[in-house]
């Protein structure tokens, strides 16, 4: 019978190990994330897996608890191994997932797109393809844009034509965006129209 119940321990022991060790693993090391739309088409798929690698741009840390509870939380960044670069998939919450009043972050609310800009980049969108000033290489789904270029609006769902902010003087859309300046750290945007 003590036999059995070392034996039994043991394999406890070793499960709540290997438990804590894989928490561990997906605050620290990784994380499996579900791509939720087909914008990244025909590369990713909607519903296809990524794996995150967070020690490359460094773990984010935050209490989950408020943070499934609809709580704000502070984030805590932890050093990683060099900063996102131009085309990576990158993987975040979306700013505004209860309504477009004001930022927030809510955990299970996710994008997975391709980074296009980058701090200190102007941005724009010119017959559906996407431009960064002095840069010259191909930027993310060229197959897509051109479709989009050649789509008239109407062709478009709701929604989808007219971009954020939604202004009738600028009138930018998912074919004519921008230019659109990426502030990076130290940088002073003047807020106006």
């Amino acid at each position: 019978m003590k036999r059995w119940f070392d034996i039994i321990t043991n394999i406890a022991f070793v499960c709540i190990c290997l438990f804590f060790l894989w928490i561990l693993a997906q605050v620290f090391v990784f994380s499996s994330f579900r791509i939720p739309s087909d914008s990244m088409s025909p590369k990713l798929r909607e519903g296809d897996f990524v794996l995150v690698w967070k020690p490359v741009v460094g773990a984010r840390l935050f209490n989950l608890n408020k943070s499934l509870n609809l709580e704000q939380t502070e984030i805590y960044r932890l050093p990683g191994f060099r900063k996102i670069k131009r085309n990576d998939v990158v993987v975040f919450n979306f700013p505004h997932p209860n309504d477009w009043s004001h930022i927030e972050m809510h955990i299970m609310k996710y994008y997975i797109k391709r980074c296009i800009g980058l701090p200190g980049d102007t941005v724009s969108i010119r017959k559906g393809m996407f431009n960064v000033d002095g840069v010259d290489i191909p930027l993310g789904n060229v197959a897509s844009q051109k479709r989009i270029g050649l789509m008239r609006p109407e062709d478009f769902p709701d929604g989808v034509y007219r971009s954020f902010p939604y202004d009738s003087l600028l009138d930018w859309n998912i074919k004519e965006f921008g230019p659109l300046f990426v502030p990076g750290k130290g940088d002073v945007v003047k807020m106006d129209r």
